[in-house]
């Protein structure tokens, strides 16, 4: 990785902004309808459930690369503002300590800015993550309604087969009957 020089703004700031405040924006509600099962339905559910958990991860790994990013250009501009309050410490003559410098730094509005702006990226990361999470208990709440539907199938299929296990007893007894009657009459 190449160093950034701190004299360069390639990282501004504020264009960073403008770039976050037209992008697609995570919605709480896509979500909450995403996540919803349809009982009625559980083949739909079941077949997109990997589209969804997809689409996720790619968000998920663009906002993760996003927090990374941003993580930089804090450091880019703690970097700055090291130099800047530094500079004009000593410009002014003024004796500073370590802890002083740390403070003016932190104040910085740059830094500030750039911590601001590294912390939403990093909160719309984990809200992706979670949601990853969300769609894994999807998936197995899909798998045991997949199970439940399937032991009820086969409930219904038991009773059918008693159904007929009975019918088929009941035409063996008239068979058997009718056997007998025949060899009555003779």
């Amino acid at each position: 990785m190449t160093a950034l020089p701190l004299d360069e703004t390639d990282l501004p700031i504020e264009e960073t902004k403008k770039v976050e405040a037209s992008r697609e924006r995570f919605s709480a509600e896509t979500l909450r309808r995403d996540l919803a099962i349809n009982d009625a339905d559980l083949d739909s559910a079941m077949t997109e459930q990997a589209g969804l958990y997809g689409f996720y991860s790619m968000q998920y790994a663009k906002a993760q690369f996003e927090a990374d990013q941003a993580k930089i250009r804090a450091e880019v501009a703690k970097a700055r503002a090291y130099k800047d309050v530094r500079s004009r410490l000593i410009s002014k003559g003024a004796k500073f300590s370590e802890a002083l410098l740390e403070a003016e730094v932190t104040l910085h509005p740059e830094y500030q800015d750039a911590l601001e702006l590294s912390a939403k990226y990093r909160m719309r990361a984990e809200m992706l993550r979670q949601s990853l999470e969300a769609l894994k208990q999807r998936r197995d709440m899909l798998v045991q309604k997949g199970k439940s539907r399937l032991e009820e199938l086969r409930g219904e299929v038991y009773l059918r087969g008693e159904l007929s296990l009975a019918d088929k007893k009941a035409h063996a007894k008239r068979k058997i009957a009718e056997a007998q009657g025949a060899m009555g009459d003779e």
